[in-house]
C-alpha cells in the first residue's frame, strides 16, 4: 500500500488484533513491522489505533463501511461520527 500511494491518502489507521494463538512477542513483531513501514513512508505521525477487536478475532466489532470515524489515540478509542444506518 505504501508503494502504491494508498497509505499517504489516509488520515488514520485502525489495526485489528491478530486472530489465532499468538505469543505477545509474535504480536509485538507484527505491530513493529507496521510501524517500520509507516516510518519508511514518512508517516510516523499518522494516528494509529491498534490491537482492536476487529477482523478475524473473538470478540469481533463490526465496523460499517463508508462511515466517517474519529480516532482518539490518547483515549485509545474509535467513535463513529455519523449514523451507521439510515432510516427508510
Amino acid at each position: 500500500f505504501a508503494s502504491q500511494g494508498i497509505l499517504q491518502r489516509l488520515s488514520g489507521m485502525v489495526i485489528g488484533r491478530p486472530g489465532g494463538e499468538m505469543t505477545d512477542d509474535q504480536r509485538k513483531a507484527q505491530y513493529q513491522a507496521i510501524i517500520r513501514v509507516l516510518a519508511e513512508s514518512d508517516l510516523a505521525n499518522l494516528p494509529v489505533l491498534a490491537d482492536m477487536d476487529i477482523g478475524h478475532t473473538d470478540p469481533v466489532l463490526t465496523l460499517p463501511m463508508g462511515v466517517f470515524a474519529e480516532i482518539d489515540c490518547e483515549a485509545g478509542s474509535l467513535s463513529l461520527v455519523e449514523a451507521a444506518v439510515k432510516a427508510a
